[in-house]
């Protein structure tokens, strides 16, 4: 896996403030359990609005053809997609920056934890 870049770090970092402010944190390996959003936020968005679209074309679909199954699973589909959209999903950080050369993870920990204490 190639290193991050800055804005993909500058993000890692951010997100490990923001979990650090719920967590207590003392040390380089509590460092590497905080639980951090791994998706980003624009993606979240998009996936909120089809979401949205999916759960209005199942009440489009069941008021102009009377499908009620097929109407209904679009509108499942369209929850799951609005539900994951707005949860996104978390890791800790250990995870996100597994598969990065050792030098590069021990930095951006290093990193991380400078920029909390």
């Amino acid at each position: 896996m190639k290193a991050p870049n800055e804005k993909q770090r500058a993000r890692l970092v951010r997100a490990s403030r923001k979990a650090a402010k719920r967590q207590t944190v003392a040390s380089r390996e509590a460092v590497r359990s905080l639980r951090v959003q791994t998706v980003a936020t624009w993606k979240r968005v998009v996936l909120a609005v089809a979401g949205v679209l999916l759960m209005s074309l199942a009440a489009v679909v069941y008021v102009t053809q009377g499908a009620l199954v097929g109407a209904a699973l679009i509108g499942t589909t369209g929850v799951g997609v609005l539900i994951f959209g707005v949860v996104g999903r978390k890791h800790s950080i250990d995870r996100a920056i597994r598969g990065l050369d050792a030098s590069v993870s021990n930095q951006l920990i290093d990193a991380i934890f400078d920029q909390l204490g």
